[in-house]
């Protein structure tokens, strides 16, 4: 193979690897983007859930307005989350624990709208002079609803929490795997350019060489 060819072949294969590297690192930029948006996501979902806890906690020790509003503020900010969410690409598995928390999400909102209408026909009773029995039922409901309540709102941290830590590990991943492309690609074109480079001074030093030999010869005489 005449050296100009294996040249053009080295310098075509270099090219070929730099094209394909290129697509390479785009994608696995891509990969890494969406999952730093899912990681982000699931940390907001934790964030929101863990304030509304706070604000559930202390609208049921004092049943204010203010903390009512407060709630039915950060509860409506939490759908928006989740429902900004569905419309992203995102893994199966991400997929079917969003479904998961969507649904933890609404009941959630159906034990807090229960808890306000008991507290409601509690203080009916009270002022209507009911039986202490019948306040009673309804502080025991209350018990029983806040705990519904706290344990669907642990369950969306839960899986919110787990969406984030498997991310977290796909994230990693892919910049091991971004590490190692782009070690190979250092070496394949280390090798790459000391072939061509090998190739360029064989090409030049062998004819000047030639040439050498011819003028000692025609110097001698010979």
């Amino acid at each position: 193979m005449k050296i100009r060819t294996s040249l053009f072949l080295l310098s075509a294969i270099l090219a070929i690897l730099v094209v394909t590297l290129g697509f390479m690192m785009l994608y696995t930029s891509d990969l890494t983007n969406r999952e730093v948006r899912e990681s982000d996501a699931a940390s907001k979902i934790i964030k929101d859930i863990f304030e509304l806890n706070i604000v559930t906690y202390e609208y049921l020790m004092h049943y204010e307005e203010r903390m009512h509003q407060q709630w039915l503020l950060k509860y409506d900010s939490l759908g928006r989350l989740l429902e900004g969410m569905r419309t992203e690409e995102m893994h199966p598995e991400h997929l079917s624990r969003l479904e998961s928390i969507t649904s933890d999400y609404e009941l959630l909102g159906d034990f807090f709208s229960q808890l306000q209408a008991n507290f409601v026909k509690r203080q009916k009773l009270i002022e209507e002079n009911k039986p202490q029995a019948e306040i009673d039922l309804s502080l025991a409901l209350e018990k029983r609803l806040t705990a519904q309540a706290l344990m669907r709102s642990q369950r969306i941290a839960s899986e919110a929490f787990e969406c984030s830590a498997i991310t977290q590990q796909r994230i990693a991943q892919l910049q091991q795997r971004t590490n190692s492309i782009v070690l190979f690609s250092v070496i394949g074109f280390t090798i790459l350019s000391f072939c061509v480079s090998f190739l360029t001074t064989r090409a030049i030093t062998g004819p000047l060489n030639k040439l050498v030999r011819s003028a000692e010869i025609i110097g001698k005489g010979i």
